[in-house]
């Protein structure tokens, strides 16, 4: 419903509902002639709003300029200049000919199989396994009897050669036979014998009896007992070992007895207290040699006594053999390379077992002034063995 009370500033084309108030007048954004025109806030950016600050002035029109309703003075012209006079002429411009560029076709790249997608999860790692390692074929009761009797068979062969390698290179066990080598070591006791040093005045030595100080009649072996023996499961019993003390090197001149019936070796006697035979029962030491001797060892051979002198035969005993044409004596010579070791330690009976080393007396003698001779010399006559 339309009131028609309403006065004319009320009937200018607004329709006013009834119980609402009019709305204000919208302001004019014209400033006030004679206030002096004031600046918006400025936000800075940072959250804080500058207090507004009034304009003064705009350059040199004074403020009242603003607030006078008379137009502003018009702008003056610029002042007008001479038009430009082109004095030269232009060159034309030239142009080097363009020759097309070669064309290189780009390389085709190769192409690359995509890689195929990493399976995730527990089922896609477990198909990729069984796919890369298949089920292994199950083995037979006769495959796996193989299989054991194969390994067992290169174990034996590996320590059947170590074996054999040591035995022949390094250390080997002797049986002693005899007593002649009493007290330090009994008859059937095992020693053994480093091979990989020479030796010296004063060791015991093993040797083979090439010279037959044994007399005994060595055995022919067959193909397959000579294999056993080489590879060290059989004895070898086709030359017999002897084992004994070095008294005399080459060029040494060993003589029995001086004054005290003591050995002597280039002039100096040698005590042998520490290694004579001493019976148990008694205590009775052994006499160094009821024998006498006086020699010079020759070349590449030693002089060698046991310990127990009234049961060994040794070199005084074998300077009387059959030389088959040899020089008077060498039978009594043992070569240095049958020598095939050094005794180390008598290690059977376990009871018994002990370290064999050189009696410190042999450090002594003095060595030879003379090289060794070629054939032994012999001073006197030789004496046959009387306690051997």
């Amino acid at each position: 419903m339309v009131d028609e009370g309403l006065d004319e500033g009320m009937s200018s084309g607004h329709l006013y509902l009834f119980g609402a108030e009019p709305e204000p007048e919208p302001v004019s954004a014209q400033p006030v002639v004679g206030q002096p025109i004031v600046e918006q806030p400025v936000d800075s950016g940072h959250g804080v709003v500058s207090d507004p600050v009034p304009v003064t002035g705009r350059g040199d029109i004074p403020v009242d300029t603003f607030a006078s309703a008379e137009p502003w003075p018009p702008l003056e012209p610029f002042p007008a200049t001479e038009p430009l006079v082109m004095t030269a002429p232009i060159p034309e411009p030239t142009f080097a000919p363009v020759r097309p560029a070669e064309v290189v076709p780009a390389p085709i790249p190769e192409s690359v199989p995509e890689p195929e997608p990493e399976p995730t999860g527990k089922k896609s790692k477990k198909a990729k396994s069984e796919k890369v390692k298949p089920e292994k074929p199950k083995r037979t009761g006769l495959q796996v009897f193989g299989s054991w009797v194969r390994e067992i068979v290169i174990v034996m062969l590996g320590a059947l050669l170590a074996s054999t390698l040591l035995r022949v290179f390094v250390v080997q066990l002797y049986e002693i036979p005899s007593g002649s080598m009493e007290n330090l070591i009994q008859r059937d006791d095992r020693v053994a014998v480093q091979k990989l040093t020479g030796f010296s005045r004063g060791d015991v030595v093993v040797f083979q009896d090439t010279q037959n100080w044994m007399h005994e009649i060595q055995p022919d072996y067959n193909w397959w007992e000579q294999t056993l023996v080489f590879v060290g499961l059989a004895p070898d019993e086709s030359v017999g070992y002897l084992i004994k003390r070095v008294i005399g090197m080459p060029g040494d001149r060993v003589s029995c007895c001086d004054a005290q019936g003591r050995i002597t070796i280039n002039g100096v006697p040698l005590q042998e207290d520490s290694y004579l035979y001493q019976d148990p029962v008694t205590g009775e030491r052994v006499d160094p040699s009821r024998t006498s001797f006086d020699v010079v060892v020759p070349a590449d051979r030693v002089f060698v006594l046991g310990d127990h002198r009234n049961s060994s035969a040794d070199s005084r005993c074998h300077m009387i053999d059959p030389t088959n044409g040899g020089p008077p004596g060498i039978m009594g010579f043992v070569p240095k390379k049958d020598v095939v070791g050094t005794a180390i330690a008598r290690v059977y009976p376990f009871s018994r077992f002990t370290g064999i080393s050189r009696p410190p007396s042999f450090d002594q003698i003095p060595e030879p002034t003379e090289p060794p001779p070629t054939d032994p010399v012999i001073y006197g006559e030789i004496q046959p063995c009387v306690n051997g």
